[in-house]
């Protein structure tokens, strides 16, 4: 039998290794632009390679 979990959003239960919620229909995982791994939805940096996923992080590091 396949593991679920709740989906962080509506709580209705979808298989552990969903990447979008069947019932609500919202991203739990997205993928990095830099690299193509998936990393969780809400992820600011990507695990993988560094990249800043959240373009005010990724400015503020151009800059620097």
């Amino acid at each position: 039998m396949n593991e679920t979990k709740s989906c962080p959003y509506c709580g209705e239960e979808i298989l552990a290794t969903a990447k979008k919620c069947k019932h609500c229909g919202k991203w739990l995982e997205k993928k990095c632009p830099q690299c193509g791994e998936w990393v969780k939805a809400e992820a600011k940096k990507c695990r993988y390679c560094g990249y800043w996923l959240d373009p005010w992080q990724r400015r503020l590091q151009e800059k620097a």
